[in-house]
């Protein structure tokens, strides 16, 4: 059975000339550049070379920064390049594998045609369309120093806390990745590095990719699954908030109370389990809970450290206006100029009254973490769950060039009443496993089921 498996993907892979009985060293097999579309990180152009072995057809990256990838990575990582393929001949010149990066992996099918490769990974960070010609060139893909330059460039500029970047993990990590970039050959070199080797316990909300905020929010909104969902049970009403992230959002949590509102619950479970990051559009459900206007927190900006050497005192603060965030174009401004922002939160005559229960668990991130904390710390919610991410920083992409762009946060956040929550996250009020959290707030909220 392998020897009818090995011969059919030699007979797939000859058209393109390929000597599938030369080994990996040298020269042997014959390279492609593949584009992988992922999700998660945008378009990857990857140089791999392809060839056969005993157990059908591996493809493997050529650079030679692995030994640096594997002395960055957070999570221990074995691999001997960048990315590898691992694949078995079907028929019709279908392979179908596995494809492998630090720290990442997926299933992917690719078929081989004498035009080229078309083909798919099915799951994981690097889901989507893969495609590829054969390439024969020697030279990196992109000027990948440059590129770092570039990062390091706009981290003095925009970073929440330049100061950061004397971190001595910062440090370390920046040597490193300034090393394999001026070994690299491919975007996967300098892009899986950063993904592998940063450590957010220096701080979140950190990235290299090919894919812009606009891209990621457009995707979001064409996933078609809503921002938020409504249950109920019993005389109780549970809100599974999926994403904060994408334009529909606010408007979906406001059809949302608006029909809550037609038939009040006696209790209000909001469940943010593993809920992801998004805008503050979080405000739109914080707003809905609260009746009277507050403090929500204040976030804290690269400008502020321009002219300061500490963070704003509590007479500071006391002075700073409160920002509804009714013009977020001059809220942005103001964090951009002064690098303060204090932002009010609640004031809505019509907002739900009865008891509140919030679910949230070690994936529970970003402005979900946020409006944990403001619920709890207001008095207005039961928090029930696992101590959340400890990711609150408010984050953008900024482009850089051949399409690359940096996810850098550029603010950081402090609730008025529970102080920093990056690095720390939210406390539940009630510690039980995340599975066991919505059986909890139902016991709590409507009595034994």
């Amino acid at each position: 059975m392998l020897k009818s498996v090995i011969a059919v993907a030699v007979a797939c892979l000859s058209v393109f000339a390929l000597d599938l009985a030369q080994p990996f060293a040298g020269t042997g097999g014959q390279r492609f550049r593949l584009t992988f579309n992922t999700k998660a990180f945008g378009p990857i152009d990857v140089v791999v070379r392809f060839a056969a072995d005993g157990r059908g057809v591996v493809g493997r990256s050529s650079s030679e920064v692995a030994p640096t990838l594997r002395e960055m990575a957070i999570v221990p990582w074995m691999g001997q390049e960048t990315v590898s393929l691992q694949l078995s001949a079907k028929a019709d010149g279908l392979l179908v594998g596995t494809v492998d990066a630090p720290n990442l992996s997926g299933q992917i099918r690719l078929v081989m045609s004498p035009k080229g490769i078309t083909g798919e990974v099915t799951d994981g960070p690097l889901a989507g369309a893969v495609s590829g010609v054969p390439w024969e060139f020697a030279r990196p893909l992109r000027d990948y120093p440059a590129l770092v330059k570039a990062m390091d460039a706009v981290m003095a500029q925009a970073l929440f806390d330049p100061n950061q970047l004397r971190n001595p993990k910062f440090v370390r990590f920046r040597n490193l990745l300034g090393r394999v970039a001026q070994h690299a050959v491919d975007d996967a070199d300098v892009v899986f590095a950063v993904s592998a080797g940063w450590d957010n316990q220096v701080f979140s909300h950190f990235g290299l990719q090919r894919v812009s905020r606009s891209e990621i929010v457009a995707d979001t909104d064409a996933r078609g699954r809503p921002a938020v969902e409504v249950h109920r049970r019993g005389a109780a009403a549970i809100m599974r908030v999926n994403t904060f992230l994408g334009e529909l959002a606010a408007k979906q949590f406001d059809v949302a109370f608006a029909d809550l509102a037609r038939a009040p619950p006696t209790a209000l479970i909001v469940d943010m389990r593993a809920t992801p990051g998004g805008s503050l559009s979080v405000r739109a459900l914080i707003n809905r809970l609260v009746r009277t206007q507050d403090v929500l927190g204040w976030f804290v900006a690269n400008a502020w450290w321009r002219s300061n050497a500490a963070l704003p005192t509590p007479t500071r603060l006391a002075s700073e206006p409160l920002d509804n965030f009714d013009d977020p174009q001059a809220a942005v401004e103001r964090l951009n100029t002064i690098g303060l922002l204090k932002v009010a939160i609640g004031g809505a005559p019509d907002s739900y009254a009865g008891p509140v229960f919030v679910l949230i668990d070690k994936r529970t991130e970003s402005v979900a973490e946020l409006a944990a904390a403001a619920l709890q710390g207001l008095g207005r919610a039961t928090v029930i769950g696992e101590r959340s991410a400890g990711e609150v920083l408010s984050a953008d992409t900024i482009p850089l060039s051949d399409g690359f762009s940096l996810y850098l946060p550029l603010a950081d956040y402090y609730d008025a009443r529970l102080g920093r929550l990056e690095g720390k996250g939210v406390v539940p009020d009630i510690t039980v496993p995340s599975a066991q959290a919505l059986d909890r707030a139902l016991r709590l909220a409507v009595g034994p089921q």
